[in-house]
């Protein structure tokens, strides 16, 4: 079920922020950059082709307070990507002001596209 494994996924991710090696003063964790970023690419390969079919056709297309789970994954890629990068890009210092509001909206996001996607296509058949 591909909720299940997002929300895996997303778990998956805390874990990792969870078990980052914590900058308190600065609420930052410093985290492979390459594990993060493997979670959210594998985050992006398991949207379900539904919302990947609803987007293609346009569902949302110029909706400027709607937020897709497309767009949510690529905010928490940009925090990974313009953190602080240490030993040649092994590690990041991920600011988890910045990466904890992308992963719980996602969390919240996710189940309502899908049915969204759902009902979208079953208009357009």
């Amino acid at each position: 079920m591909p909720k299940e494994e997002i929300y895996d996924l997303l778990r998956s991710m805390e874990l990792v922020l969870d078990n980052g090696f914590p900058l308190v003063w600065r609420n930052s964790v410093i985290v492979k950059s390459k594990e993060i970023l493997g979670i959210i690419d594998k985050i992006e390969s398991a949207i379900p082709p539904e919302i990947q079919e609803a987007h293609a056709y346009g569902m949302h297309k110029g909706s400027a307070d709607f937020r897709s789970v497309y767009e949510i994954a690529d905010n928490m890629r940009a925090v990974v990507n313009t953190s602080v990068s240490l030993f040649l890009g092994m590690f990041a210092v991920i600011d988890l002001r910045k990466i904890l509001p992308p992963v719980d909206e996602m969390y919240t996001r996710f189940p309502v596209e899908l049915v969204e996607a759902r009902a979208f296509l079953r208009e357009k058949r």
